[in-house]
């Protein structure tokens, strides 16, 4: 036994090679837009960064104190420990190098909790690899260093918490939006398809029903089987019209079929009306069987077996389609001899 071959009909074909179409270019689309986003955000993050980082040495500089030469210690805590939220662990030193505050040993396991959160954040729900990182700053009163402050920051750079957010809803969206323009392109691409394949189906059928008809007795149905041929699309227009041409052909070769058949009977019935009744008329005793009326009858035996020759002959023609080469001859004596065929009917 053979393979069995599994097939596919156009129209499941179309829509699923416009889907996977549609499906390829929107994920290639969102890849493209995600790719573009992440590169846009992460410059945007890291100007941020780099903003943040001069607002605190300006707010931390805004702290000291001239006339005691020093800092506000408890307001630099509650600024420095503010910004230990925000992902900044800030330390500060004098001119000298002396330690005036550091984020660290004021609340380590605060500044170890956030470090840890912004490393799972970043390693975790964005596979961005980084490490801690120190950015030294002077701190400038009133166009004097009054000492130096160190920024630890998880880098190349890091997502906050909102950042994060904002980025993790793009992406949702992208998402959200790539499947329901696939669900969409799905289909419109049935539909498509499916305005494609009807004509195509159609012409299938009206290809079946003719064959049907025309090999089968069809008495009394509707032999004239058309489809409509005004299509845009120029190649199921020249489908429908090649269908309505092959009909066309069949009927009017089926037409000359039976006008061959009505004439060969007509010229056999002619030859067989004669000869019988020269032999009626010769068994019941009006004629003798004269050898002139036997050759009469011998000459319409030969003319019946001309014509099964001839016939066979147009077999030949018609299966190998040769072309005939036509020539005059004496139609009046054509004629003279018929008639003289009916002599003994008359």
């Amino acid at each position: 036994m053979g393979a069995i071959k599994m097939t596919i009909n156009l129209q499941d074909r179309l829509t699923l090679s416009y889907a996977l179409f549609s499906a390829a270019a929107l994920g290639l689309l969102a890849l493209v837009i995600n790719i573009f986003t992440g590169i846009i955000f992460t410059a945007l993050v890291r100007d941020n960064i780099r903003e943040k980082s001069g607002e605190i040495v300006r707010s931390i500089a805004e702290l000291y104190d001239p006339a005691s030469k020093s800092f506000y210690t408890s307001a630099v805590e509650t600024l420095g420990m503010h910004f230990v939220h925000e992902g900044y662990i800030v330390s500060m030193r004098d001119n000298n190098g002396e330690i005036l505050w550091d984020a660290r040993s004021c609340d380590m396991e605060q500044c170890a909790g956030v470090i840890s959160e912004i490393t799972e954040r970043m390693e975790g729900d964005f596979r961005i690899n980084g490490t801690l990182q120190n950015s030294v700053f002077p701190l400038v009163y009133n166009s004097m260093i009054v000492g130096q402050i160190t920024i630890e920051t998880y880098g190349p750079f890091f997502y906050s918490e909102t950042e994060a957010k904002f980025l993790t809803s793009i992406n949702r969206i992208l998402i959200i939006a790539g499947i329901v323009l696939i669900l969409l392109s799905t289909c419109i691409s049935a539909l498509l398809s499916r305005s494609i394949a009807r004509p195509v189906l159609r012409a299938a059928a009206a290809a079946r029903r003719i064959i049907k008809v025309h090999t089968q007795f069809q008495a009394g149905k509707d032999t004239k089987i058309r489809i409509p041929d005004q299509y845009r699309t120029r190649e199921l227009a020249e489908l429908s019209r090649s269908i309505n041409e092959l009909a066309e052909e069949l009927e009017k070769a089926e037409a000359r079929q039976k006008r061959l058949t009505s004439d060969i009977a007509h010229e056999l019935r002619t030859p067989l009306t004669c000869l019988r009744g020269n032999v009626e008329a010769m068994i019941d005793g009006v004629w003798e069987p004269t050898v002139d009326r036997l050759e009469s009858s011998h000459e319409e035996i030969m003319r019946l077996a001309a014509l099964v020759d001839d016939l066979n002959t147009l077999t030949g023609l018609e299966a190998e389609a040769v072309i005939l080469n036509k020539t005059d001859f004496d139609l009046p004596k054509l004629l003279q001899t018929a008639a003289s065929q009916f002599e003994a009917i008359a």
